[in-house]
């Protein structure tokens, strides 16, 4: 399985919340790619990677929208399937704690067999990680989850 979720973040308003040294005031996009073991070749006729997705988290206008690869049986023929939600106050907070509580474990800990990698982007630059550097990673997927629905 496969997923990629993207979120840009204009962010606005969240001052007040602690600064966790990922998610901070000056975070304008966080990128979350996640992927598990290999899986056998879609269908013919596929038009994308199974379980292959794209999520977008816009703070500035309160939007979650997403690219997502899907079949409707496991060997069915696999398509992007489009969506997009506004966000109440409720799941913009929800995904803001979440992402807030990312924390970096040790960096001598990480390594390439990793399954997410969160990329983090400023206007200063880009930092990624990947979740064998972090802790609370699953909170930010399940907040994306409820939202979206995938």
């Amino acid at each position: 399985m496969l997923h990629l979720l993207l979120f840009a973040t204009a962010f606005t308003g969240c001052a007040t919340k602690a600064n966790n040294g990922l998610f901070d005031p000056e975070t304008t996009t966080v990128v979350l790619e996640t992927s598990s073991d290999p899986i056998p070749a879609p269908a013919p006729g596929s038009t994308c990677t199974p379980f292959q997705a794209q999520y977008t988290y816009a703070i500035a206008n309160a939007t979650v929208s997403w690219s997502v690869c899907a079949a409707p049986t496991p060997d069915g023929v696999y398509n992007l399937t489009l969506g997009q939600v506004t966000l109440s106050a409720t799941q913009i907070s929800d995904l803001d704690d979440a992402l807030q509580g990312l924390q970096l474990s040790s960096l001598e800990a990480c390594d390439t067999s990793a399954l997410d990698v969160y990329t983090f982007t400023t206007q200063q630059g880009a930092m990624t990680y990947d979740d064998t550097c972090m802790q609370g990673d699953e909170a930010v997927q399940d907040a994306i989850y409820t939202i979206t629905g995938h």
